[in-house]
């Protein structure tokens, strides 16, 4: 598990809360330790987003996280995003869940296996690892302007030349 992997599915939940608030609203993260639900045999960290928007019924709720599933119109979403989410977590040996009320909001909480010892890098604190992609050109083809932007700067701030398409046909 890697942060550039928690990025992603960060964003990815709060652009959807955000969608889900077309009269503007309230996303809350939280992240605590949690030793009551002990996905990998041991401790976790809980991450948990959310809104107050929309909510989801149960019929959408329980297609959440698959792969291209989608509530949003055609070339405003790709049905990736939670699906990706939830890959994340499990490729971590965590879990994702989701909590929807109709016109009360949605939660999404993900669980990953909390780590002990020393990081993951040896990088001294306050250094970040150096990481070139200079010379690299990335082609980023993504539909939603918030993910396209945020991936693109982050690209570009190693290095990388991005390209954008706006999707598949594109």
């Amino acid at each position: 598990m890697s942060s550039a992997e928690l990025e992603p599915a960060l964003l990815n939940l709060v652009i959807n809360a955000k969608d889900a608030m077309p009269q503007g609203g309230r996303v809350v993260i939280t992240a605590s330790n949690d030793t009551s639900v002990a996905t990998t045999g041991g401790a976790n960290v809980s991450l948990v987003v959310r809104d107050d928007g929309t909510g989801l019924e149960a019929d959408v709720l329980e297609r959440a996280f698959e792969p291209f599933f989608t509530t949003k119109p055609v070339g405003e979403g790709t049905g990736l995003g939670l699906s990706q989410v939830c890959g994340f977590c499990t490729s971590a040996g965590g879990s994702a869940s989701i909590e929807s009320v109709p016109g009360r909001g949605t939660t999404v909480r993900m669980q990953l296996p909390a780590r002990t010892g020393p990081a993951a890098t040896d990088t001294p604190p306050g250094e970040a690892p150096e990481m070139s992609l200079r010379g690299i050109r990335v082609l980023l083809v993504e539909d939603n302007d918030g993910v396209a932007t945020a991936t693109g700067r982050m690209l570009e701030s190693v290095g990388a030349t991005v390209t954008r398409a706006q999707g598949g046909a594109a």
